[in-house]
């Protein structure tokens, strides 16, 4: 979803987002704050935000309780 409805639902229950940085997404979110934005179509990168995020529980709980305010 382009226009970031699902993404703006993920932060409202607490949870970190990894998305693609385009179309309204970056309007949604906030890069390094509230989620992890990577380059279209950098399917590696994708996974090595996914990969952060459940190894790095620091991070993910800064981004769940940023995302929720």
């Amino acid at each position: 979803e382009a226009y970031g409805l699902a993404y703006l639902e993920a932060q409202a229950a607490a949870l970190p987002v990894v998305a693609q940085c385009v179309a309204g997404v970056p309007e949604a979110v906030r890069d390094n704050e509230t989620a992890m934005l990577t380059e279209p179509g950098d399917a590696s990168a994708f996974s090595n935000a996914i990969a952060k995020l459940l190894t790095d529980a620091n991070l993910r709980q800064s981004m769940d309780e940023q995302g929720r305010s």
